[in-house]
């Protein structure tokens, strides 16, 4: 029996991670999207609770032009979710974050 959870443990360990998503801030209305799909915020808290799960890389993108306050509401879900701890996060560097708490 301990035999085979030290297997399965083994598997686990060995399995490659998942690949990376990438989290995409637009400008104008406050849609991120997730591999180029939108989303609501609502729907962005459920999703990070996966990534926390899966320990799925998550590549964030703010466009330049994305509203402020929807680029502080998604690191506010981000920062929730445990990013950074809990999964990993890459932050594209781009101008968006000049005066962006957090960025």
């Amino acid at each position: 029996m301990l035999t085979l959870a030290l297997l399965t443990l083994a598997a686990v360990q060995d399995a490659p991670p998942p690949p990376s998503v990438n989290l995409v801030v637009p400008a104008g209305p406050c849609k991120p999207t997730i591999d180029g799909v939108a989303v609501t915020l609502d729907g962005l808290r459920a999703t990070t609770a996966r990534w926390a799960v899966t320990k799925q890389e998550v590549r964030f993108e703010p466009d330049a032009k994305a509203a402020e306050s929807c680029m502080q509401d998604v690191l506010k879900i981000l920062a929730a979710a445990g990013a950074g701890e809990r999964f990993p996060i890459a932050f594209v560097d781009n101008e968006a974050f000049t005066g962006v708490e957090g960025g």
